[in-house]
This record gives C-alpha cells, sequence and structure tokens, in this order.
C-alpha cells in the first residue's frame, strides 16, 4: 500500500512538474534558443543581446512577435513559501498590486551568488517602486534553509528572502535552472521571464517592462 501510494504521490509531482514546464516554455517562446529573458507582453523594444547560460553569463533580452490581448495574458501562478520566521506566505499576497522580480536561487549556485549584488543594489535604489522576491530553492543543487539563511546573513542582504522547503513553487514554475527570474506587472501578469545570471543593464530592461 505505501508502495501504491508512493507511486501517486510521484506522478502528481511529475504532472505539476510539466505544467509548470509549460508556464516556462511559453516564457521563453519568442526566441531563437533558450537561456534568456523573453518579453511576454510583446510591448518591449529591447532587441536580442548575447545569448545567457546558467553557468554564468549573462541572460539575453528577446522581444516577442505582436501585441499580446490581456485575456492571452498568464496571470502568475500562485505557490506557498515560508518567510524567515517561519511563517507560510502566499505569492498572491506578496504582490500587493506592486510590480515584482521574482527570483529563483539557492547559496550553492555560482551564478545566483554572481548577480546577486546587482539585484541587492537595485533593491536598495528603487526604494520600495518595485518589489523583489527572493526565492530559496530548497533540496535544490544540495540548498539548504540553514545554508541559504547563513548566506544571505553573511553577505548583508536586505531584501526579502523565501525559502520553498516543499519545492511547490519550483515545481509550479517549472524551474529547471538556477538562477532564473521573472518579471510581474503590477496587475499580477508574467510580463518577462528568463533562465541564467542577469546583468544588471538586463536586470533593469527587465523591471522597464512592468513598470
Amino acid at each position: 500500500m505505501n508502495g501504491k501510494k508512493k507511486w501517486i504521490l510521484a506522478v502528481i509531482a511529475l504532472v505539476v512538474l510539466l505544467a509548470g514546464a509549460a508556464i516556462l516554455y511559453q516564457v521563453l517562446q519568442g526566441q531563437g534558443e533558450t537561456g534568456g529573458l523573453a518579453d511576454l507582453g510583446g510591448q518591449g523594444q529591447s532587441q536580442t543581446q548575447q545569448s545567457g547560460q546558467s553557468s554564468g553569463t549573462s541572460a539575453q533580452i528577446a522581444e516577442s512577435e505582436g501585441e499580446t490581448q490581456e485575456e492571452e495574458r498568464t496571470e502568475a501562478p500562485d505557490f506557498t513559501v515560508w518567510d524567515k520566521d517561519g511563517n507560510e506566505v502566499k505569492l498572491s499576497e506578496l504582490l500587493n498590486g506592486k510590480p515584482t522580480v521574482l527570483n529563483f536561487w539557492a547559496s550553492t549556485c555560482p551564478p545566483c551568488q554572481m548577480e546577486m549584488p546587482d539585484f541587492h543594489d537595485v533593491y536598495k535604489e528603487l526604494g520600495g517602486e518595485v518589489q523583489f522576491l527572493m526565492i530559496d530553492g530548497i533540496g535544490s543543487l544540495g540548498e539548504t534553509e540553514e545554508k541559504g539563511k547563513a548566506y544571505i546573513e553573511e553577505e548583508g542582504y536586505t531584501f526579502p528572502v523565501y525559502f520553498d522547503r516543499e519545492m511547490e513553487a519550483v515545481m509550479t514554475y517549472g524551474i529547471s535552472s538556477f538562477p532564473t527570474t521573472y518579471f510581474i506587472d503590477a496587475q499580477g501578469y508574467l510580463v518577462a521571464g528568463g533562465i541564467g545570471m542577469l546583468s544588471r543593464e538586463y536586470l533593469m530592461q527587465g523591471i522597464d517592462m512592468i513598470t
């Protein structure tokens, strides 16, 4: 009986992961190769830049063709994570009608560490105009909540960090590579997203798409 339950749970997890992967595919379609930042709203004016990989190079921004109708836009899927004090919170509760940078990271991921100083600098400069939600992928790449908390404290980062203890956020968004970043507008719609380390320039271009 226990074996059957485990098999059923594995199937459910696979279905959830595939659904998340479909979201990621929608983000990345419209560009010629994987590993970049793509405009989902059809209103971006950026041109394709240097290809980005999760190995540490900057991700690119690619413009999608045509305009996307309101009914065709994708609302940011909800998930539950935990804050630094151990409280459960939902993405839908955190958005608060603000443009949002949603970043998936792990302290064991070198490209994540490389992009974080720029993310933190921009977070401080914008002064709450755009919120940053940094999701630590617990269980990914050997990450633990203790490692994540220790890393944030050591580096002195003050942006909001949340811990994906049950990998719900990772599976919901089909995260297969760290870091991965999404840009969500004030209405809660996915506007842009990308795989790989974002330079400050590309981070600002993504923010321009949601403000």
